[in-house]
């Protein structure tokens, strides 16, 4: 088992200390479905709906917590991803791996 990473010092003298994310965003060939998923199965609140430029934009939080905003993009050039049996598998592709939640 290796050993337990230790966690580093917050830097409150570096001039982006007050930097919060503000949030994360992942492009999806089916807009609506993806709403439908994240609202439907983990319960996101749709916190905004935007047009622009040919491109639309969800703003999305999970049930609980304001802290944090997930946008969904869609519109021309977004290509369907395979569905893969074995997770492993997509750690070859590029882009987003993850979207980690923590629930507690």
């Amino acid at each position: 088992m290796a050993p337990p990473i230790a966690q580093p010092t917050v830097k409150d003298a570096s001039p982006f200390a007050s930097w919060r994310v503000d949030h994360a965003a992942i492009r999806v060939p089916d807009f609506d479905a993806a709403i439908a998923w994240y609202t439907e199965k983990l319960d996101f609140r749709l916190r905004k709906h935007v047009s622009f430029a040919g491109l639309t934009f969800a703003f999305l939080s999970p049930a609980g917590d304001d802290s944090f905003i997930f946008e969904l993009l869609a519109g021309p050039g977004a290509d369907s991803r395979p569905r893969y049996t074995d997770l492993r598998a997509s750690y070859k592709d590029s882009g987003m791996a993850s979207r980690v939640l923590s629930c507690g």
